[in-house]
């Protein structure tokens, strides 16, 4: 009964470290992303976002 429960713990920890990992690896990302955004000019942004959607528009 012992050895089930250790087994069940060690899921447990990988399912939760897994799970903080991935977390944390969004809101690095994020932050990141953020940084970037913040470097660009404003102008640059929109006209970006506009090719993006142009894009997107011709695939369709």
């Amino acid at each position: 009964m012992d050895l089930t429960g250790y087994i069940i713990g060690f899921i447990w920890g990988i399912v939760v470290s897994y799970i903080v990992n991935k977390i944390y690896k969004y809101y690095k990302t994020k932050q990141i992303v953020e940084m970037m955004m913040n470097s660009i000019p404003e102008e640059e942004l929109m006209q970006l976002f506009k090719e993006i959607e142009q894009i997107e528009d011709g695939d369709e």
